[in-house]
């Protein structure tokens, strides 16, 4: 963690703290100092021009600290998984071992697109319907081939 998030989570700490106290006991006391005299008077729930300065500074600090916080967060988008073990050589071999020309023409894009793919992409570049790829798939992924993954509304299509 860096030194401004750990500022900027400190500094959002002590704001809400004091904007949290300050919005629960306002100043209720009013000391006047006229010549000699100085008297104090209770104030029923209002708030002083300090109240108001040091509210308005805890949600300045406030607002900037979680501005920092949250475009500091590393909100990358997600990334397929990407393909692990056997590899290029396996799935070679495993695509020489398929019968069904359905099943190796999905299995060789997938292996074109290194050996991940998003199913609506398989539908897109084999020119078959959505129901004949996922059929494909099912049987693909009942024999360990393929592994399907959700990811978001979609999946993705891994190679094992």
């Amino acid at each position: 963690m860096k030194a401004g998030d750990v500022l900027a989570m400190l500094g959002l700490a002590a704001s809400t703290f004091l904007l949290i106290v300050k919005a629960i006991q306002p100043t209720t006391l009013q000391i006047t100092i006229d010549g000699q005299s100085i008297q104090t008077q209770q104030i029923p729930i209002i708030y002083t021009s300090a109240d108001i300065a040091v509210i308005a500074s805890s949600a300045f600090i406030m607002g900037v600290s979680l501005h920092h916080l949250l475009t500091s967060i590393a909100l990358k988008p997600a990334q397929p998984p990407t393909p692990s073990a056997p590899g290029p050589e396996q799935w070679q071999r495993t695509l020489q071992g398929l019968t069904d020309p359905d099943e190796k023409a999905l299995y060789q894009l997938i292996i074109e697109n290194n050996g991940t793919m998003f199913q609506g992409e398989l539908v897109d570049r084999s020119g078959f319907t959505k129901s004949k790829v996922s059929l494909v798939l099912d049987r693909l992924e009942a024999r360990r081939k393929v592994e399907r993954k959700r990811y978001g509304m979609s999946n993705i299509v891994q190679l094992k």
